[in-house]
């Protein structure tokens, strides 16, 4: 099985978890060229009102408008180049264009083999 799949199951059983029922998780893989979202629970689709096929695939830059800090969003993409944690409020929108600001905790996510899965790409 491959470690993407094995790393989603595991993804998906955290979300079910009573402790993140009330998170937005999604969970892109920096491995990837562009950095695509390869999991989303269904709190994401809620806040964001994107399905399950509009953003599976997709760089979460698709979230980004106008008015969307380009600081903040360098600090964001420079951390997870560099394989480390990061913590930012960005202004993101929503299908509908309604704003709405986004506290994202990025953390660098590692195999059982201790290498990192998730920072190579921007």
């Amino acid at each position: 099985m491959r470690q993407v799949e094995i790393f989603s199951r595991g993804i998906i059983e955290m979300s079910n978890a009573r402790v993140w029922q009330h998170q937005v998780v999604c969970v892109a893989d920096a491995r990837l060229p562009d950095c695509p979202i390869v999991f989303a629970n269904q709190r994401f689709f809620d806040l964001t009102q994107y399905t399950r096929e509009e953003i599976l695939g997709r760089n979460c830059r698709f979230l980004q408008g106008p008015d969307t800090d380009r600081d903040d969003v360098t600090e964001i993409r420079e951390a997870i180049k560099a394989g480390r944690p990061v913590s930012s409020c960005i202004l993101n929108y929503k299908k509908d264009g309604t704003l709405f600001w986004n506290h994202l905790h990025i953390e660098p996510v590692c195999s059982a083999f201790s290498h990192q899965l998730d920072s190579k790409s921007p």
